[in-house]
């Protein structure tokens, strides 16, 4: 069937549903970003509705990622030829916990991005 944007949509059709059900159907076209009679269009059209991305999500993303950009910074300059000329040292088990925080912020991170695809 062809969408018509165009078309003036004039009839109506009534689906009773308990509130647990309505909740969870407007849970659902919020998450695609569509009003609830779109959605419901758009399904029963089969058409599937567009994917939306939770920004508070990306959000969580794009600070894990810091995270993970400051951790191999100081894990590059612990390393660097030039701090370890000044005499400078990676203090004992240092090297070792950051290499684990930043396997933990990896795994974070893919726990997101895991949530970011359902």
């Amino acid at each position: 069937m062809t969408r018509h944007a165009n078309t003036t949509r004039a009839k109506q059709v009534r689906v009773p549903v308990n509130e647990d059900e309505k909740a969870e159907l407007t849970r659902n076209a919020d998450a695609v970003g569509l009003g609830l009679a779109a959605y419901l269009r758009e399904l029963g059209l089969q058409h599937k509705p567009p994917a939306a991305i939770d920004q508070a999500q990306v959000e969580q993303l794009l600070k894990v990622n810091a995270d993970l950009g400051r951790l191999g910074g100081l894990l590059k300059w612990w390393l660097s030829e030039d701090h370890l000329i000044r005499g400078g040292r990676v203090p004992p088990g240092r090297l070792q916990d950051h290499l684990n925080e930043i396997r933990a912020t990896q795994q974070k991170m893919r726990a997101v991005i895991d949530q970011l695809s359902k």
